[in-house]
């Protein structure tokens, strides 16, 4: 026989009672296979637990030198049950989360306020990655999911569009056309551009680039920069003009202003990506709460 949990529970319950017959209603069973579950105990360890005789049982100096190891054992095995059972519900755990720098502007801070209040006992790890970075973390299993920007090719990646947004212009205060209500990019052939790189994200830059050969023009391109904040910090600095989601306006630059373009326009796309395999708990409930914050946020 090997020793179960069980048959510590059995053990402690007669070390308690010190009554076989109390013992067997506090477990529910009858006298009988509670002694025999017991004798097979003192069988498995080779020494006897209690000293029985006709008018009492009494713990052996075997029995009371088992019975704090044994409420020990019991007392992991509850807590290791509980924390798979935890884990596995999602509600204890750690989530490592990619995330492109303009997801901060709106849907990254909303999702982790909400995520964090519904499963505080969740570790949550943030990385800041461009979306070919958050791709090979993903594939490598060191994120577990990530706000990217699209398009991503990889059949082992689950893709999901939170939400769309037309883009704006970007120009400085001073700029000639920095009082109109809107413009169309067919008026910008002669600007000097502040871009995006394309190596943050390139599916933006190249539909820039297309949308501006299709009005007539290749955008004279001053400067790339890595983040929209430095992107709108030289455009408030005269250098040029730019096309940036509407969300950048969170920045609120009082030396930039956003102007609204007519007509066919970069679109602007925010999605989450996740391993395809990955079933996680710890996922499933993040992706419940960042879609219910998309919906917030367009208002749906």
């Amino acid at each position: 026989m090997r020793m179960e949990f069980r048959h510590l529970e059995y053990f402690i319950a007669v070390a308690e009672e010190l009554n076989f017959g109390r013992a067997a209603q506090r477990l529910q069973m009858t006298q009988p296979p509670l002694s025999q579950q017991i004798q097979q105990l003192e069988r498995e360890l080779g020494t006897a637990l209690f000293i029985r005789t006709q008018r009492r049982v009494e713990l052996s100096p075997a029995g009371r030198a088992f019975l704090p190891e044994a409420r020990s054992l019991l007392k992991h095995a509850e807590r290791a049950k509980r924390l798979a059972n935890d884990v596995g519900a999602g509600r204890v755990g750690r989530i490592a989360v990619g995330f492109v720098g303009s997801a901060t502007y709106d849907i990254l801070p909303l999702t982790i306020r909400e995520y964090r209040a519904a499963y505080p006992e969740v570790y949550v790890h943030l990385r800041e990655l461009p979306t070919p970075s958050q791709v090979e973390s993903l594939l490598k299993g060191e994120i577990d999911v990530g706000f990217i920007r699209p398009p991503i090719a990889s059949h082992d990646l689950r893709v999901e569009t939170l939400y769309r947004d037309r883009a704006v212009l970007a120009v400085p205060k001073m700029h000639s056309s920095s009082h109109r209500a809107v413009m169309r990019l067919s008026d910008l052939g002669g600007e000097s551009w502040v871009l995006l790189a394309r190596s943050t994200w390139s599916g933006f830059y190249d539909e820039i680039l297309a949308k501006c050969s299709d009005a007539g023009f290749d955008p004279n391109i001053e400067l790339t920069a890595a983040e929209f904040q430095t992107v709108l910090g030289v455009v408030a600095a005269g250098l040029g003009i730019s096309i940036v989601p509407s969300s950048a306006a969170i920045f609120k630059r009082e030396d930039v202003v956003f102007i609204p373009l007519e007509g066919e326009v970069p679109t602007i796309e925010m999605s989450i990506a996740w391993r395809a395999a990955d079933d996680s708990a710890q996922i499933r409930q993040f992706l419940d709460v960042t879609r219910k914050m998309a919906r917030n946020q367009q208002g749906g």
